[in-house]
C-alpha cells in the first residue's frame, strides 16, 4: 500500500524550492547521496523515480525442465522487463532445450542465450531498439501487413516453414512492445503521463492477441485472398495512423477503420476471419481510447 504523509517545502536563497525525500524510499531504491532522480511534474502531480533502469535480474532451478517452461519462463521474463535470468536444470539440457533455446534467441530481440555448462542456462537481455511507443505498435503492425501479403500472393503454395518464421518475427515484435511497455513502467521519462500506462498495457496485449489470431487463421488454411486483402488493407491503414496516434487528428481515422473493420466482420467472413477482425476491432476501441485520454490531457 502507498504510504501518505504530508512535508513541507523549503525554500533556498533564491527561487530554488526544496523537498526533502523519505529515508525509507530512498533507502528501498538503492539510492546515496549524489545519485541523480527523475522528476516527472503534471498539473497536481509530481514523480520522482531513481535516475536510470534498475536491474531485474532473476534465477531459478528445475529439477527437469521442459521446452515449454523454458520458453514460457524466458519469455515472460523477457517481456516484465527482466535484464538477466539464470535457469538450472538439474537433469541437464538435452538437444529439445537447445531447440528451443535457438528459437528463442532468433524470436526475442536483444536476447543473447547462453549455456555456460550442462545444466545451467544464462540470458542477457538489452533494452529493445523502440523509440517511442507509437514506433513500437507501427512497428509491429507493418510485420503483419508484410506476413498477411505474403500468404496472400502465395495461396495454396504458401510454405509452412516460410510462414513460422515470419510469425516468429510478429510474435518478437509483440514481446518486444510488451518489454517496451514494462520499461516504461520502472522507468518513466515523462515523454506520456502516468494515468494512460494502463492503456499501454492493454494496446500492447491487443496486440498480441492480434499476432495469435492471424497466425491461428493463417495455418488453419480457412481463408481466401480476397479475405487477406481486406485485413492487410485495414492493418496498413492502422499503422499509418498509429504513427500519428497521439494527434488530435487520429483519433477521427481510427472510428472510420473500427467501423470498417465491423462491417467486414459482420458479413459472410469464415469464423477465423471473422476472429481476426474481431481482434481489429477490440485494438482499435483501445488505440481511440488511448488516443482521446492523452489528447485530452494535453
Amino acid at each position: 500500500m502507498p504510504k501518505v504523509e504530508e512535508r513541507r517545502v523549503q525554500q533556498l536563497r533564491g527561487s530554488s524550492y526544496v523537498l526533502t525525500l523519505p529515508k525509507e524510499w530512498v533507502e528501498a531504491s538503492g539510492l546515496k547521496k549524489g545519485m541523480g532522480v527523475i522528476v516527472i511534474h503534471e498539473p497536481g502531480l509530481l514523480r520522482v523515480v531513481p535516475a536510470g533502469r534498475r536491474k531485474l535480474e532473476i534465477s531459478t532451478t528445475f529439477e527437469t525442465a521442459t521446452p515449454e517452461q523454458i520458453e514460457m519462463l524466458v519469455t515472460a521474463c523477457y517481456e516484465l522487463g527482466c535484464s538477466s535470468l539464470t535457469i538450472s536444470s538439474r537433469s541437464g539440457v538435452g538437444e529439445e532445450l537447445r531447440s528451443a533455446l535457438k528459437r528463442l534467441r532468433e524470436e526475442l530481440q536483444g536476447a543473447f542465450l547462453t549455456q555456460h555448462s550442462e545444466g545451467v542456462i544464462s540470458v542477457e537481455i538489452s533494452d529493445v531498439p523502440f523509440k517511442s511507443f507509437e514506433q513500437s505498435v507501427s512497428i509491429l503492425l507493418q510485420s503483419l501487413v508484410r506476413l498477411v501479403r505474403y500468404a496472400e500472393s502465395a495461396g495454396p503454395k504458401l510454405s509452412r516453414e516460410e510462414l513460422e518464421e515470419m510469425l516468429r518475427d510478429a510474435r518478437g515484435y509483440g514481446s518486444a512492445l510488451m518489454r517496451y511497455v514494462s520499461t516504461a513502467f520502472s522507468s518513466p521519462d515523462g515523454a506520456l503521463p502516468h494515468y494512460v500506462m494502463p492503456l499501454m498495457v492493454e494496446v500492447a496485449v491487443r496486440m498480441k492477441d492480434l499476432v495469435s489470431s492471424i497466425g491461428e487463421l493463417l495455418e488453419g488454411g480457412q481463408w481466401t485472398p480476397g479475405a487477406l486483402a481486406e485485413i492487410e488493407r485495414v492493418l496498413e491503414m492502422m499503422s499509418l495512423q498509429v504513427a500519428d496516434l497521439l494527434s488530435p487528428g487520429a483519433q477521427e481515422e481510427l472510428m472510420r477503420l473500427r467501423k470498417e473493420a465491423r462491417v467486414l466482420r459482420e458479413g459472410k467472413a469464415h469464423p477465423e476471419v471473422q476472429q481476426v477482425l474481431r481482434e481489429v476491432e477490440r485494438l482499435l476501441t483501445s488505440l481511440i481510447r488511448l488516443n482521446a485520454v492523452v489528447v485530452t490531457s494535453a
